[in-house]
């Protein structure tokens, strides 16, 4: 199991019935593996971004309400250490489909690109 922090809404019994949020943590599991994920998001990268970028740093998290793999996308060389990140890549934890659209792809080509 991971433990992931989530964000509740608690509600308070006073006669204000103001509504506070606090964190709590939650145990999790993923149905799609890190490995996997990271597969797929490198495949994406390649298909959709160009064939030199790669994810790494890998973080089980949620984004609107989903839990995500997350992978920072960085730019790769022969000659250098990778560099960036030049955005980030959501995997669905649950499907293992890529939750990125065509606005991210052009603006990781865009921070890429002013990298070098």
């Amino acid at each position: 199991m991971i433990e992931l922090p989530i964000q509740v809404i608690i509600k308070s019994d006073d006669a204000s019935r103001v509504a506070t949020e606090t964190m709590r943590n939650k145990y999790v599991r993923a149905a799609v593996d890190e490995r996997t994920a990271r597969r797929t998001a490198n495949r994406w990268l390649v298909e959709r971004v160009g064939n030199m970028v790669m994810a790494d740093q890998p973080l089980l998290t949620q984004s609107a309400g989903q839990l995500v793999w997350r992978f920072d996308a960085f730019v790769t060389s022969l000659s250098r250490a990778p560099r960036g990140p030049i955005g980030h890549v959501d995997v669905d934890a649950t499907t293992g489909q890529v939750l990125a659209d065509d606005r991210a792809v052009e603006e990781m080509k865009r921070r890429g690109t002013s990298l070098q």
